[in-house]
C-alpha cells in the first residue's frame, strides 16, 4: 500500500513538472509571437517589402546634335531590351530584335522578366561628320571614378571623341528608374512604377552640313583636312578629316579584330587631322615672318629683294622654288609669288627667337581652344628645344628653314585657319568654336594697322598675280596663300592652301591640308575652290556676281599650279 502511494506521488510530481515546463514554453512562444506581431511587425514588414521590390536603373538618354540649319547629326533611337531578374535581386539586360521581342511578349514571360526600351545612338550622316561628333563607348574605370558622383554607372555609354566627348555631361540627361514588385515565385506583380530618364541638352553646332559635304567630296581620294571658320564669330562652318570612320559602327562596342584594324590602319582614320595633325606648314608660314620683319623694322612695305634663285648662308646653299629666281621684286610681290630667297633673308635677319615670338602671337605652338578633345599644339622650335630633343645646338641653317615653314616648325590646319582669320579680321584673333553660343572674347593682336594691311594686300596679290591664280575667277574677291612642305623621306610634299573671302569684307577663312598631295596650288587650292563655290551657290556671298583682275602687272596664269616651299 505504501509503495503504491509513493508511486502515485512521483507521478503527480512528474505531471506537475511537465505542466510547468509546458506552461513556460508556451509562455515563451506567446511572448515571441507577441514581439513579432506587435513590437517587430513594422521592421519585418519593411524587410518583406524590400524583398519583394526590385529597382532597375534606366539607361541615360542623350540629346541630339544638329547643325546650324537644324539638320540632325546625332540622335538616340529606341531599341528593345529584355530584362531578367536573377537570384539575390541582381538583374541583367539584353538587347533583342523586334521579332525576338514579339515572340517573348506573346509567350509565357517567366518569373522576373519584362521588355522595355533603351536608347541606341545613331549618326545619320555617318563618316561625313565622324570627326565632329566622335562616337560612344563603354565607360572606363577612370571615367567612372570621375563621373560616378553625377550619376554614371558601370556599363554606361559615354563620349570617346569629338563633341560627344567634349560635351558629355551636357548631352546626358538624368537617369530614370523602373521599380517592380515580385511575388514569392519571382513573378512581377501589378503596380510597377517607372520614372523615365530625362533627355540631355540638344547641341546646335555652327557647322553647315552642306559645306561639310562639299568638303568631303572635294577631298575624295586624298588624305588631309579642311577647316572653314566664320571670321566674325570663330564658328566652325566645316571641319573635315579624311579618311574617316563610321561612328555608328563603333558606338556600343566593337570586336577586338575590327578595333585593331582601325587603330593599326596605315591611313589612321581615327585621327582628326584638322586638330591633331601637326606638320610643317610650308610657305604659309611666310606670313608670320613677314609680320615679324615689318614689326621689328627689318623691312618696310617698300623693301625690295634680289632673287637669283639661291641663298647662301655660311657656305650652305638654299634654293628658291623657282629655278633662276624671281629677279628684283618688291615685298608685296615676294609674298604674292612666295619667293623663298626673300624670306631666307628676312628669317636670317629676324633670328629664331623673334620668329618664335610672332609665331606664338598668331597662335602657333599652343592650343587654339576649340571645343574638341585631342588638339595638338604644334611646334615652334628653338635652341633649347633642339638641345633637349635632338642633342645638338641650333644652327643658322635651321633658322633659314624655319623662315619658310620647313625644318622643325609644325602647325595644325586649325591653327592655320585661326591665323588667317586673325589677318582677315584686322588683327582680331577669335577662338574657334563648334557649338553655338559661349566662347571667349576676341583678342586684339599687337600688330600695327600698316602690317595687317600689308599682309592682306600680299594675300590678295597672290590671287591676282601670284601662286593662288586658281582663285582669280572666283565670283567673290579672295585673298590667299599657298604652301608646299617637304616631308622626307616621302617623295611628295604636303600641300597647303589658306585664305579668306570676300577680300574686302571677310566672312569666311579657310585652311586646306592635303597630306603628301604635292604643291599647294595644284592639290589644295582646287579643294578650297570647290567648297567655296558651294558656299557661293547657297548664298554666303550674295553681294558678288563676278570677279575681276584688279592687279595689273604679271598675269596670274604664269604661276598656275606652281608654289614655293
Amino acid at each position: 500500500m505504501r509503495e503504491a502511494s509513493a508511486v502515485k506521488r512521483k507521478n503527480i510530481v512528474r505531471i506537475a513538472t511537465l505542466y510547468v515546463v509546458f506552461v513556460f514554453i508556451a509562455a515563451a512562444i506567446l511572448a515571441k509571437l507577441a514581439q513579432l506581431q506587435i513590437v517587430e511587425h513594422g521592421r519585418h514588414a519593411r524587410r518583406a517589402e524590400r524583398n519583394a521590390v526590385r529597382s532597375v536603373p534606366l539607361p541615360l538618354v542623350r540629346g541630339e546634335i544638329v547643325d546650324a540649319n537644324g539638320t540632325i547629326i546625332a540622335l538616340d533611337l529606341p531599341r528593345i531590351r529584355r530584362v531578367k531578374f536573377e537570384r539575390g535581386g541582381e538583374w541583367e539586360a539584353e538587347n533583342v530584335g523586334f521579332e525576338e521581342a514579339s515572340v517573348f511578349m506573346e509567350s509565357a514571360r517567366g518569373p522576373g522578366r519584362f521588355v522595355d526600351t533603351a536608347p541606341l545612338r545613331r549618326y545619320p550622316l555617318g563618316e561625313l561628320t565622324a570627326h565632329v561628333t566622335g562616337y560612344l563607348g563603354e565607360i572606363s574605370r577612370e571615367e567612372l571614378a570621375k563621373w560616378r558622383s553625377v550619376g554614371y554607372m558601370p556599363g554606361d555609354l559615354v563620349g570617346k571623341a569629338g563633341v560627344e566627348r567634349e560635351y558629355e555631361t551636357r548631352l546626358t540627361g538624368g537617369r530614370g528608374m523602373r521599380t517592380v514588385r515580385l511575388d514569392a515565385r519571382g513573378r512581377i506583380l501589378p503596380g510597377s512604377r517607372v520614372e523615365h530618364s530625362t533627355k540631355g541638352d540638344t547641341l546646335t553646332l555652327t557647322l553647315d552640313v552642306r559645306l561639310q559635304r562639299a568638303a568631303v567630296e572635294a577631298m575624295e581620294g586624298r588624305k588631309g583636312a579642311v577647316v572653314i571658320m566664320d571670321v566674325r564669330t570663330g564658328g566652325i562652318v566645316a571641319l573635315v578629316s579624311v579618311p574617316a570612320f563610321d561612328p555608328g559602327a563603333l558606338t556600343g562596342g566593337v570586336t577586338g579584330g575590327a578595333w585593331s584594324e582601325l587603330t593599326g590602319h596605315p591611313d589612321h582614320p581615327l585621327m582628326n587631322r584638322a586638330v591633331s595633325a601637326a606638320v610643317p606648314p610650308g610657305s604659309v608660314f611666310k606670313l608670320v615672318v613677314a609680320a615679324g620683319a615689318l614689326e621689328e623694322g627689318i623691312a618696310t612695305p617698300r623693301t625690295t629683294f634680289r632673287c637669283g634663285g639661291r641663298f647662301v648662308m655660311k657656305g650652305k646653299v638654299f634654293q628658291c622654288w623657282r629655278p633662276g629666281g624671281h629677279g628684283r621684286i618688291d615685298f608685296e610681290t615676294a609674298v604674292a609669288q612666295s619667293c623663298d630667297v626673300a624670306f631666307y633673308q628676312l628669317g636670317a635677319a629676324l633670328g629664331i627667337e623673334r620668329i618664335k615670338k610672332y609665331g606664338r602671337l598668331f597662335g602657333f605652338g599652343s592650343k587654339t581652344g576649340i571645343d574638341l578633345p585631342g588638339e595638338a599644339i604644334g611646334l615652334l622650335p628653338d635652341d633649347e628645344w633642339k638641345r633637349r630633343f635632338r642633342g645638338e645646338g641650333w644652327y643658322d641653317g635651321d633658322t633659314v628653314n624655319a623662315s619658310i615653314g620647313q625644318g622643325y616648325v609644325q602647325a595644325t590646319p586649325l591653327q592655320m585657319a585661326v591665323m588667317t582669320s586673325a589677318i582677315a579680321a584686322g588683327g582680331m584673333k577669335v577662338a574657334p568654336r563648334l557649338v553655338r553660343g559661349g566662347g571667349s572674347a576676341p583678342e586684339k593682336l599687337p600688330l600695327s594697322e600698316e602690317t595687317l594691311a600689308f599682309l592682306k594686300r600680299g594675300m590678295r596679290a597672290a590671287v591676282t598675280r601670284g601662286t593662288c591664280a586658281g582663285m582669280k575667277t572666283f565670283p567673290a574677291p579672295t585673298a590667299a596663300k599657298t604652301g608646299t612642305a617637304d616631308d622626307p623621306p616621302r617623295e611628295k610634299p604636303h600641300a597647303w592652301f589658306t585664305g579668306f573671302v570676300p577680300a574686302d569684307e571677310p566672312r569666311l577663312a579657310w585652311a586646306v591640308f592635303v597630306e603628301n598631295g604635292g604643291t599647294g596650288a595644284a592639290a589644295a587650292l582646287p579643294v578650297a575652290r570647290t567648297v567655296l563655290e558651294k558656299a557661293f551657290e547657297i548664298g554666303y556671298f550674295k553681294d558678288y556676281e563676278t570677279a575681276g583682275d584688279d592687279s595689273g602687272g604679271t598675269t596670274a596664269s604664269a604661276y598656275a599650279g606652281r608654289d614655293g616651299n
